[in-house]
């Protein structure tokens, strides 16, 4: 998932819990909108640290110098974990962002994530930020939501169907040499 996926997604999960919020990215260098509103950045994504699941499978024969040879297919699909920071802005923005700490519990939010392969990892205590700005009190919260969520690569390699083994003595003098040839593949 890209910063723009993680944002509608966050988006979307903000929307279920506080239907009628204004969610905006961030750094789109634009005016503040009126009234109470919440601003998304996905900040960071990086490997969750489990081991990647790698799958293999046979493509279709592929014509070759030795006949008709099948490659392999590796797909290796790794988890990521994401974390995105939403702030909010203006009257109850501490209470906005309290009701998204568990979000996850709600069925709502749980459907629209296992919908979206995407998995709750974790949320941080709310910050609180509000301070005076321009001689005026404005109330501020931050939160942040770590996402789980898969990606994968795939390559692909050719299979190995003969070889050559060279037998020699102390001497570097050829003692034997051995063909090996894969047995052919049968359908």
């Amino acid at each position: 998932m890209n910063n723009d996926e993680l944002y509608l997604a966050t988006k979307d999960v903000i929307n279920i819990v506080h239907p009628n919020l204004k969610v905006k990215n961030a750094y789109q260098n634009k005016r503040a909108p009126t009234g109470v509103y919440a601003v998304v950045s996905a900040v960071d994504t990086r490997e969750a640290g489990y081991p990647p699941i790698i799958k293999t499978s046979n493509s279709a024969p592929v014509s070759s110098t030795i006949g008709q040879v099948t490659n392999v297919d590796f797909d290796v699909a790794y988890q990521l974990k994401s974390t995105v920071t939403i702030n909010f802005y203006r009257d109850t923005a501490s209470q906005l962002a309290t009701a998204i700490i568990s979000a996850n519990y709600l069925p709502a939010v749980h459907t629209y994530l296992l919908k979206n392969k995407l998995g709750w990892g974790s949320s941080r205590p709310v910050t609180n930020l509000s301070a005076p700005i321009n001689g005026k009190y404005e109330e501020r919260a931050q939160l942040q939501i770590v996402f789980l969520h898969e990606a994968s690569r795939t390559d692909q390699t050719n299979a190995i169907y003969s070889t050559q083994v060279s037998v020699e003595d102390e001497k570097a003098q050829v003692l034997e040499i051995i063909d090996i040839t894969a047995p052919e593949e049968t359908s």
